[in-house]
């Protein structure tokens, strides 16, 4: 996820005529196909008139209409076609499987974690979708170029100072580091020992992690940091831990918080675990699923969306103390509850990733309430003031773009926000996409740098299959090309 990044804004007024959309896939002008990429998926909700231009999107009736305001919150499609897969090209044509972790570059590209491909993918500021990093095999589990190295689920990417990234390579058990060629070496965790723990270690290569996920990367002079810093939830061992760099390549495993497991005799045997929403000093606070992180900006704070206790907490690492900063807690995966208004009293229902605004405002992925939440914060950067609905309907699944709060999302995972714009991309696992949330007028300057005739024939020809395989009859939709690895949406798993 992204802490300072930018999507650049440039003004857009792109739009096609109803004469143009009327002439369907196979008739498409060069202004139409310029910008085939924002989808909709929602069809028009009034009749255009013949001289009346409205944006061009990908969806069931080749548009929809702009808002009234143009400031007005929408959510649209960001790049995938809804059916689940391994292909590259242009955003809305690409197939992911699903999108997790997402990174913002400074130049509005996304490197996404692509958990199930087991691959890191890039989308480019110019709508293009290509493979970043990951042969897309799983195993054996291998370092090297970018071609040769291998994952297993990755889950979350976020990038040094130095340039690199980290990612959470989460049934590897690994946390991996990404040069900007894709290169893969691994700096925590060995993968190959089923009780994964074994103590902090100096070399983190030694230790055993236990489903390590989301990364939040600490890269400022600081009191606190004086040096990239890489926090990650240790999902299964119920931690919340840190990488520190050595200074020779190596880099050092700490926990930060929580109750460690207990070892038997058998250094790959059961484990005794210490699960529990306790708080109070970090080596007593107890833990259950931590799945996002996210700093506070002055790098004090550390917040933690906890998917099976359905809370955010929030760590004070100075004090080295851990509170509830917003929910109620309510054990177990897919049993929490919905409920806006004052954060002391709101209720979340797995609570995933989560990132921040320049405003410190929190926004987080609330997967089993199929929503993304708002949380503002108080005077108290303990206490959150208010929790919020930002986009989704409550406790209901699907996928529709449109004005945030009748968009559907099924089960939301991957978050980060756009530092600048505060354009919120999301990474929809159930739909296998990536969305993007934010003011209707920001979401245009997204876009219209995805501008590129030259490349309308290939756009036709995709546009004409994606209307044989997705829009076709049932028939033809039970005959897809196998190539493609297409199969039936559906929800993640053990995400």
């Amino acid at each position: 996820m992204s802490m300072n990044d930018n999507v650049k804004k440039v003004g857009n007024p792109f739009s096609v005529s109803r004469r143009d959309l009327l002439k369907g896939a196979g008739g498409l002008g060069a202004a139409a196909l310029a910008a085939p990429f924002i989808g909709a998926g929602t069809a028009l909700a009034r009749p255009v008139q013949e001289d009346e231009s409205v944006p061009f999107g990908m969806n069931e009736n080749f548009g929809f209409p702009q808002p009234k305001k143009q400031s007005e919150i929408w959510s649209v499609d960001y790049a995938g076609n809804l059916w689940p897969g391994m292909r590259n090209g242009p955003a809305l044509f690409a197939m992911f499987h699903p999108a997790t972790g997402i990174h913002i570059e400074d130049d509005g590209s996304l490197k996404v974690a692509d958990a199930r491909n087991s691959v890191i993918r890039n989308i480019s500021n110019l709508g293009d979708v290509t493979m970043f990093s990951g042969s897309s095999q799983q195993y054996p589990f291998k370092d090297g170029a970018a071609t040769v190295a291998t994952y297993n689920s990755p889950n979350d990417i976020d990038k040094l100072s130095t340039g690199n990234y980290v990612v959470g390579d989460r049934e590897n058990n690994a946390i991996r580091l990404v040069m900007a060629d894709g290169s893969v070496k691994t700096i925590a965790g060995q993968g190959n020992c089923k009780s994964k723990y074994n103590g902090d270690q100096v070399d983190a290569r030694l230790a055993q992690l236990n489903r390590p996920l989301t990364l939040s990367v600490a890269d400022q002079a600081t009191a606190w940091h004086t040096q990239d810093t890489v926090y990650f939830a240790d999902r299964d061992n119920f931690l919340i831990r840190k990488l520190v760099p050595n200074g020779d390549g190596t880099w050092s495993l700490v926990t930060v918080a929580g109750v460690p497991p207990t070892p038997g005799a058998d250094p790959c045997g059961p484990l005794t675990y210490y699960p529990g929403a306790t708080n109070g000093p970090v080596a007593q606070a107890k833990f259950r699923g931590p799945c996002g992180l996210v700093l506070s900006d002055d790098e004090r704070y550390l917040y933690v969306a906890e998917r099976d206790n359905n809370v955010v907490r929030v760590i004070d690492l100075m004090m080295g103390v851990v509170g509830t900063y917003a929910g109620v807690v309510m054990v177990g995966q897919g049993k929490g509850g919905y409920q806006d208004g004052p954060a002391a009293t709101a209720l979340f229902n797995g609570p995933s990733q989560i990132d921040s605004d320049s405003s410190r405002n929190l926004y987080m992925a609330d997967r089993f309430n199929h929503l993304i939440r708002k949380i503002t914060p108080s005077a108290d950067p303990m206490k959150a003031s208010m929790v919020q609905t930002y986009a989704g309907v409550p406790m209901e699944s699907g996928r529709h773009s449109g004005p945030a709060l009748k968009a559907k999302f099924y089960e939301p995972w991957g978050l980060s926000v756009d530092r600048n714009s505060g354009l919120v991309f999301v990474g929809d696992t159930g739909n296998s996409r990536v969305a993007v949330i934010g003011p209707f007028n920001l979401i245009w300057d997204a876009f219209v740098e995805r501008i590129n005739t030259a490349r309308i024939a290939e756009y036709q020809l995709l546009m004409a299959e994606y209307m044989d395989f997705y829009r076709g009859s049932p028939e033809r939709n039970a005959k897809r090309n196998p190539y493609t690895g297409e199969g039936l949406p559906g929800p993640s798993d053990d995400l």
